[in-house]
């Protein structure tokens, strides 16, 4: 409505998206926000606000329909994250059978379109030039064998505050995919790529609810680690209310250690000093005994008498 404010201060309850959205990303500060809005029934269904658009007294947004909750497995340098969220499918022109065939190879064709908010989860959407390596989702009617599919592009400018996913039809597959079932057997979740890593992914995090107290996370350019192999650099980002604030830390007394299998690895391991102050260097010795086990990887920053235990990283050993 015209009386609906569009800046907020601190003290405001909304000023959250003025931090996490407007500063952040630069959009208008409702553009990829959900909204309830009752049909003739007086029953509430949800909505996505997708655009703005300018009129002569007062602005209006234009929405969509929130009609498909996604489910996908995020990845980061030490965790495997099961995410949901609501969406609005789109479709996508496409003006051939389905398939596409070269001189040698036949590949399917059939593309599809996703549009969810842009925030601090969505926007880990990812695509390569490697289509072997693009990150796979299901989306598709919950049955045994839903359709899978990867993602081709992701564009998240027009308008800023949407992430729009453009995704072509691949395989199933059986072994590693993963449907979700509750007691009755009714589909709950469907999950690409879930099983193909040994790290188990962890559930969700309510992102609403942020600690006003500093987190320290560990993190690397990838979860595995070689035996025998070279020196792994690993970071720990220390950050309160959305904020990176490592910095403040320069003085702080990091100290690292490891376990496998709930047994002490610390000194069975070879550290190094790196470059930054909230950095190290972790090398496995050559013992082949140890493959396909996962290594936790703490740290402890201690600043003032007061002790932040970083998230366990872990990482997988591999030749």
């Amino acid at each position: 409505k015209p009386s609906q404010k569009t800046k907020f201060s601190p003290d405001d309850e909304l000023y959250y998206l003025e931090k996490n959205y407007k500063q952040k990303y630069g959009s208008d500060i409702f553009i990829g926000c959900f909204i309830d809005i009752p049909d003739d029934a007086g029953v509430y269904h949800k909505w996505i606000i997708i655009e703005k658009e300018i009129a002569n007294q007062f602005p209006k947004y234009l929405i969509l329909p929130a009609n498909y909750e996604l489910s996908w497995i995020e990845r980061d340098s030490s965790r495997r994250i099961k995410r949901k969220m609501w969406c609005c499918l789109r479709s996508q022109n496409s003006y051939n059978s389905g398939l596409w065939t070269d001189l040698r190879f036949t590949s399917q064709e059939n593309q599809d379109k996703v549009w969810m908010p842009l925030n601090s989860i969505t926007d880990k959407f990812w695509y390569t030039d490697d289509q072997d390596k693009n990150m796979r989702l299901l989306v598709s009617a919950p049955t045994d064998h839903p359709i899978a599919w990867k993602i081709s592009k992701c564009e998240n400018s027009q308008p800023l505050g949407i992430q729009k996913l453009t995704l072509y039809q691949t395989f199933y597959n059986q072994f590693t995919d993963y449907i979700e079932k509750d007691s009755d057997g009714n589909i709950i979740g469907m999950w690409a790529d879930y099983y193909d890593s040994k790290i188990e992914p962890v559930p969700d995090v309510d992102i609403r609810h942020e600690l006003s107290a500093p987190i320290a996370e560990i993190s690397a350019s990838s979860y595995s680690l070689k035996v025998g192999g070279s020196y792994k650099t690993l970071t720990t980002e220390i950050t309160k209310e959305s904020s990176v604030i490592t910095s403040q830390y320069s003085d702080a007394t990091f100290t690292w250690s490891c376990k496998i299998d709930d047994e002490e690895y610390t000194d069975k391991v070879i550290w190094r000093e790196a470059t930054k102050f909230n950095q190290i260097k972790l090398k496995f010795p050559p013992d082949s005994s140890m493959l396909g086990k996962k290594i936790q990887v703490e740290c402890a920053v201690e600043k003032d008498d007061k002790v932040i235990k970083a998230k366990i990283l872990e990482l997988q050993l591999i030749e």
